[in-house]
């Protein structure tokens, strides 16, 4: 199967992790359409399912990004993520963030096209 990529930013922002009732406090290295990684004083298993919250209070009116992600890496205080539901509007704002970063809001969409493209092709219903 192929690697599908979307473009990786380095953006420094606090997020909230909450996992098996526990929250875990983090700061966000880089993030994508698809992932992102944090740095953190905790650690989680690999394959576990976790709420995410991005909060950008120094914008008005402030925004707040909420993810579900499942943990993929877990070591050396790293935490990384690959997203698996996020709401339109999250969507929205991150997609923002990852074309200003980025400096190409055409290619950003393009990657996440061609995402939906491959993992809901025309024709199947049997893909969700």
């Amino acid at each position: 199967m192929e690697k599908r990529h979307f473009s990786r930013v380095e953006y420094h922002v606090h997020a909230v992790i909450s996992c098996d009732g526990e929250t875990i406090q983090a700061d966000v290295e880089n993030l994508s359409l698809k992932g992102m990684l944090v740095h953190s004083d905790r650690q989680l298993p690999l394959g576990r399912m976790a709420d995410i919250t991005i909060s950008l209070s120094d914008v008005s009116p402030p925004i707040v990004i909420r993810l579900k992600g499942e943990v993929v890496r877990s070591q050396n205080w790293e935490l990384g993520f690959n997203f698996e539901r996020i709401e339109l509007d999250s969507f929205m704002h991150l997609r923002n963030i990852v074309a200003i970063c980025k400096g190409d809001a055409d290619s950003v969409m393009d990657e996440f096209i061609d995402f939906v493209a491959h993992a809901h092709p025309p024709g199947n219903p049997d893909k969700e």
